[in-house]
């Protein structure tokens, strides 16, 4: 991946991944993972990253792991792909998103949801 453009115009570049603190480590079919300096040992980031990835078209599950900053996407690959999904994880790290619910040292809580 050296360069890819989102529906902005902007350019992603590695260097603008690294500047931001984010290398993807796995990316196959249908799974990803990300490693987000952020939310390394930030439990509140890694709860908000999650929240906002699990939010994201196509996306079936999206885990943090604070300890070693990674973040794990399943995703649908009929339905979004890695540019959409890097985008997110971009925007999510340079302006985050605070969600209800998912400020409580327990992790995120639920909201409106049938579980």
């Amino acid at each position: 991946m050296n360069e890819r453009k989102n529906d902005n115009a902007q350019v992603i570049t590695r260097s603008l991944l690294k500047k931001n603190g984010i290398r993807v480590r796995q990316f196959i079919h249908g799974r990803m993972r990300v490693q987000v300096a952020s939310c390394l040992q930030d439990s509140q980031k890694a709860f908000w990253m999650q929240a906002c990835m699990s939010r994201q078209v196509g996306v079936t599950r999206a885990d943090v792991r604070a300890p070693s900053g990674s973040l794990i996407i399943l995703f649908d690959p009929h339905k979004t792909d890695l540019d959409s999904l890097i985008q997110a994880v971009l925007s999510q790290v340079s302006d985050p998103q605070t969600f209800p619910g998912t400020d409580s040292a327990d992790g995120p809580t639920c909201t409106n949801c049938l579980c």
